[in-house]
Formats: C-alpha cells, sequence, structure tokens
C-alpha cells in the first residue's frame, strides 16, 4: 500500500505512522528517511524523488506499506490503510462421518457457518484492476460434503467428492442503501464435483483421469450476472526410472482434454463488468523431474 499527499505543496515535518505499523499483518513501513543512495528515480533529470521531504502535488507517494493482506487497502484515495473496517468473525459449526469397508472409504460432513462483518471484494473507477473490501452484515453458509474412494484391485483407484453449498447474505446494506439481504455471495457455486481414476502399475507407470464440475455462480453482490457451470477434463502420465542414486520421471499430459470454455477466475464486483478471467483451451504440456539420493 502507499500513503498519499492530501497537500499540494507542503514541508513535511514528520510522518506519524504508529497506528499504520501497528495494523494488522503489516511487515514494514518505508519512508524517504529509509532509502539508502540515490533518492531519485528521474530518468534524465533529477527531481523526482522516491519518497520526498516536501510534497510537490496532491497524491504524491510519501510512503510504502509491505503487509501480508490487501483487505486493509484504503478505497477513498489518500492511500494507507482502511480505518473503518472491521475483522470479520465466524461461529462454524461442523458435524461428520467417516468409515471404511476393505477396498471402500467414505466421509460425510455437514457444517453451518455464522459470518458477522464478513469481507466482500469491490472495484472503483479511479483504480480499475485494484481490489478493496468492506463489511457485509451477516451471512450464512451451510453445505454438505461427501467424499468416497474405491479401491480396484491393485492398480486402480476411484475418487469421488461433491459439496453442496447454501451461502446467502443474511443482513447487508452497503454504504449506498443497497439491500443485498437474502441475495446469493458471489464468487461461490452452489454445486461441485470431482472424479477421479488413478492407476498405479507399481512398475514406475502411473496415470490419472479427472474430471471437475463447477456450477453456475453469481459474479456480484447483486446477483445480476451470473456465470454458466462447467465440467472440465484432464489426463496425465508419468513413468519412473531407477539407476542408482538418481531417479527420472518424465511426465505428459493434456488438460481441458473436451477444450471446454470457462473462467479460471472470476473477479467479484469488478468495476466495469470486468469479471472474467478466462481459462485456456485444450492445451498439452510435458516435462521430466530428476531426483538425486
Amino acid at each position: 500500500a502507499i500513503g498519499w499527499s492530501k497537500k499540494a505543496h507542503a514541508i513535511i515535518k514528520k510522518i506519524n505512522l504508529d497506528e499504520v505499523i501497528k495494523s494488522e499483518g503489516v511487515i514494514a513501513v518505508v519512508t524517504a528517511d529509509d532509502i539508502v543512495g540515490r533518492n531519485d528515480v528521474g530518468p534524465v533529470y533529477d527531481g523526482d524523488p522516491i519518497f520526498p521531504k516536501k510534497a510537490e502535488y496532491y497524491g504524491q507517494p510519501l510512503y510504502a506499506v509491505a503487509a501480508t493482506t490487501t483487505e486493509l487497502a484504503n478505497p477513498d484515495g489518500s492511500g494507507g490503510f482502511h480505518q473503518f473496517i472491521n475483522p470479520q468473525k465466524a461461529d462454524n459449526y461442523e458435524l461428520g462421518w467417516r468409515g471404511t469397508n476393505q477396498n471402500f472409504s467414505y466421509e460425510f460432513t455437514g457444517f453451518h457457518i455464522d459470518l458477522k462483518d464478513e469481507l466482500i471484494p469491490f472495484e472503483l473507477a479511479s483504480s480499475p484492476g485494484r481490489t478493496f473490501y468492506s463489511n457485509a452484515g451477516s451471512s450464512d453458509r451451510s453445505g454438505i460434503e461427501l467424499a468416497l474412494s474405491w479401491t480396484m484391485g491393485d492398480s486402480f483407484r476411484a475418487d469421488v467428492s461433491y459439496t453442496w453449498s447454501e451461502f446467502e447474505f443474511d443482513s447487508f446494506i452497503d454504504d449506498n442503501g443497497n439491500d443485498f439481504s437474502k441475495n446469493y455471495l458471489p464468487g461461490l457455486p452452489r454445486h461441485f464435483g470431482y472424479l477421479g481414476i488413478n492407476y498405479d502399475s507399481g512398475k514406475g507407470l502411473s496415470a490419472i483421469l479427472e474430471s471437475v464440475y463447477s456450477g453456475k455462480l453469481y459474479t456480484n453482490t447483486a446477483n445480476t450476472v451470473q456465470v454458466n457451470g462447467y465440467t472440465v477434463a484432464n489426463f496425465r502420465v508419468s513413468q519412473e526410472f531407477n539407476q542408482g542414486n538418481w531417479t527420472l520421471r518424465p511426465y505428459l499430459g493434456i488438460n481441458n482434454i473436451l477444450n471446454e470454455r470457462y473462467n479460471s477466475n472470476i473477479r467479484i464486483n469488478a468495476f466495469g463488468s470486468r469479471f472474467y478471467e478466462p481459462a485456456p483451451g485444450r492445451n498439452l504440456y510435458a516435462g521430466i523431474v530428476i531426483r538425486f539420493e
């Protein structure tokens, strides 16, 4: 994060960064006094300091903050940290059951989460591509997770999993008075499934064929834009060779076998409806792992 000057012209006598330094996730704060060597980035002539001793225009960078989180970025354009955002708090309830029966294992889990002051991402017209956060009033998250694994003989194993989710805002009115209560949380599908077939010869040859299904989801808090679900299939095969202390494992794979059109990421509440980050189509890859022990 960058701290900006709120004055067009000012002599900087002191910058009080005590509250910034004490903020959660902050690793370091850098000002002009911390720069070793030449404090100037002018490409031809001097006069363009990294961080100045005197502010010469509104919005001039005065200091930088290194942190392990972006949730505290200030959306008002003044830089530094968002001082009016609260940490989200959650009460989690979970009940599960698992078991095995010879070559078959299973796991079933039900869960419910009550969240208060949930952090919701958004973008601004003045800073497209940069993510800020605001607090929602509260939300409820309930769901069921099911996982099955079946070993067939000495070489094959099938893995199946499914997740059903019901995530919605319990109470959420934004700063503009928009009421999103009972809307579904954006960026999260209601249905998600996985199927994988694994093969291991026991002699170095292994392969996996897998398929992933992700259901429909919303791109924004208002639930006005919905993204269709998709199914993607992938395949990978490898062969391991051992010679003395050396192990070689070449591999070959193909992603998105069916050339499905889908998005690898959704930018929630992106400005200008720039929600979509398309995934690559069908693609091949190969490589080799070399290990010496």
